[in-house]
């Protein structure tokens, strides 16, 4: 029996384009911020504007909790009621 967090490899699972796509799947973030990021990062990820792009997506979801998108998120810093 499997039980856990599977991972099959680091690249699959862990890389920043992996992470991209599952934001983009689940409208995390918009059609802007995956134009810059598809422009900056498809074919040159280690460059400055590749990073700039992570960075905004990763601002836009920075309240969220990868492992439970769809739940209330309970940070400290986020004051926001969900009611």
């Amino acid at each position: 029996m499997a039980v856990g967090n599977g991972l099959t490899n680091n690249t699959a699972d862990l890389g920043q384009a992996t992470q991209a796509d599952f934001y983009w799947w689940h409208a995390l973030y918009g059609q802007t911020t995956r134009d810059n990021y598809e422009a900056n990062c498809v074919e040159t990820p280690d460059t400055d504007k590749c990073q700039a792009s992570i960075d905004e997506m990763d601002g836009l979801i920075k309240n969220i909790n990868p492992y439970d998108i769809y739940r209330y998120c309970w940070h400290e810093d986020l004051k926001v009621s969900h009611k």
